[in-house]
């Protein structure tokens, strides 16, 4: 629940599980990392993390057919805890099927990079494959996003950044 330092996920299988999401990690600083791992057919969404915080690395795996989203990430801003790196990748993963987003990257004001590489991205239902919300307020420091060498296919929308501001 409330993590402090890492969650680290490599090859397993996650399936089939009713509440929630595969794996959901709520409030913390530390470090999630998922590699060559499986996690499809979950009630909700594939990977949910609400952070304050740290690095979260979805790399080699298949997240599918999943009920909500393949990978949902989202800041937690009543938290107390002060970020000392704000990373999401998401790099070399298949995610296909999934009920609405491929990958959700909510808001962050600051320093922040957000990479999504060289992933496949099929089958979005409802929402884009990849929906990125950015910072509504001025803020001083930018967020960084990188998006390439993907493979967009068969989705309503591939892509979706709103609004496009505070970020480079």
């Amino acid at each position: 629940n409330n993590m402090r330092s890492m969650v680290h996920l490599m090859d397993s299988t996650v399936e089939r599980n009713s509440h929630g999401a595969g794996i959901a990690v709520w409030d913390g600083v530390g470090d999630v990392n998922v590699t060559r791992s499986v996690l499809r057919y979950n009630l909700g969404d594939g990977v949910n993390i609400t952070h304050a915080g740290g690095a979260r690395n979805v790399s080699y795996s298949d997240i599918s057919h999943n009920e909500g989203r393949g990978i949902a990430v989202w800041y937690n801003a009543t938290s107390s805890k002060t970020p000392l790196v704000q990373e999401t990748n998401v790099a070399y993963t298949i995610l296909t099927g999934n009920g609405e987003h491929g990958v959700f990257v909510g808001n962050f004001c600051g320093p922040a990079l957000v990479n999504i590489s060289g992933n496949t991205l099929t089958f979005a239902s409802l929402a884009p494959a990849l929906e990125i919300w950015s910072c509504r307020r001025r803020a001083s420091e930018l967020t960084t996003i990188q998006i390439g060498h993907n493979r967009w296919e068969e989705n309503r929308l591939a892509v979706v950044i709103q609004p496009l501001v505070n970020m480079k």
